[in-house]
């Protein structure tokens, strides 16, 4: 017993002891905890700097329907140069989680203009040049690029001329804010080169995601290695298929139809016949996992990374099925992306 008394008591001394210290250093803690808040913080540069081969990030890995992941949008760092590929509601917070350095971002790439596809596009414009951009951002679109792009600069017309004011042109140059419209026009083609520089070579090509016209999935290729990237699409898209052929990494959207088939079923047994039409509309274009594993069979794919889930798979069963349906046909390594996960296609 007196062993546990001197013990408490020796508790209690240290205790007051470090509250006494903490007190009188409290100013010199307080510095330390600074210091180390913005040196841990610090952005990946060497993503930039690595160029043997690509770096895949999932910024964003959900379809709208609400839960706790972010919506679409990918970053991929290859040959010196960093790119989003979409850029859905959270994706700019996520890259910033991430300690990507935004303020190097070189280009965005929108696939269509669904909302989850684009929303957080004011973001990475401002949020970038905020950050310390230091030229014009290409941004890569369909038909319609120059109308948003306009809206976008209006929206943020006061927002820039604030930070403007208040830092000075030497911090803020608003000709750095500008952005560069890439239309991306497939009228006379079903694909084609969008940007090319040395060994890196970016395409876009049609995929069916009727009535949403013209979407775009894109293709990465650089040193012989390749990305795809399939943006939403309906099942037996062939142009995708070709586009996809022998390719080292496929991110592809995928869903469940089955599940709102039911979800339909008992929105209008509950009378809610305009959120079940809804359901109905939208299993039209997508394409489940069981679609995705024998078409990605076929083309010779190494690599099937799924995303912008409908529903997404945080529970085992969903999880599961995502799997075995892919599975049945794909015998290739496979991946379930959540908000944040890295993928690495090495040249080497």
């Amino acid at each position: 017993m007196k062993k546990i008394y001197l013990f408490l008591i020796a508790t209690v001394v240290i205790t007051l002891l470090v509250l006494l210290f903490s007190f009188i250093n409290r100013d010199r803690m307080m510095d330390r905890i600074i210091e180390m808040a913005l040196t841990q913080n610090v952005t990946k540069t060497e993503y930039l700097e690595n160029r043997d081969g690509i770096r895949v990030i999932t910024l964003g890995t959900s379809s709208p329907i609400p839960n706790e992941r972010n919506q679409t949008g990918t970053a991929v760092f290859v040959g010196g140069y960093f790119f989003l590929f979409d850029v859905g509601y959270g994706v700019i917070r996520q890259a910033e989680i991430e300690n990507l350095p935004v303020d190097q971002l070189s280009g965005v790439f929108i696939s269509h203009w669904h909302s989850d596809h684009f929303i957080d596009l004011p973001y990475a414009i401002n949020r970038s040049w905020q950050l310390g951009r230091n030229k014009p951002l290409d941004v890569y679109g369909p038909q319609g690029l120059d109308t948003v792009l306009y809206g976008i600069e209006k929206f943020l017309k006061y927002e820039d001329q604030h930070r403007i004011t208040h830092h000075g042109e030497e911090v803020m140059n608003p000709h750095h804010s500008i952005v560069n419209p890439r239309i991306i026009d497939l009228s006379q083609s079903s694909a084609a080169v969008i940007f090319q520089q040395n060994d890196l070579k970016i395409s876009a090509f049609l995929v069916c995601h009727e009535p949403i016209a013209p979407s775009y999935g894109f293709r990465i290729d650089y040193k012989g290695k390749s990305v795809a990237i399939s943006g939403d699409t309906r099942e037996n898209c062939r142009i995708l298929a070709d586009q996809i052929q022998d390719v080292d990494l496929l991110l592809h959207e995928a869903m469940l139809k089955d599940v709102f088939v039911k979800g339909s079923e008992i929105l209008t047994k509950n009378g809610n016949s305009r959120n079940a039409k809804i359901l109905e509309d939208i299993i039209e274009y997508h394409t489940t996992p069981l679609e995705i594993g024998k078409m990605a069979s076929e083309a010779g794919v190494k690599k099937v990374v799924l995303h912008h889930f409908a529903p997404v798979p945080d529970n085992l069963i969903m999880e599961r099925r995502y799997k075995s349906d892919l599975g049945k046909h794909y015998k290739g390594p496979i991946s379930l992306a959540q908000d944040g996960d890295e993928y690495y296609v090495s040249i080497k």
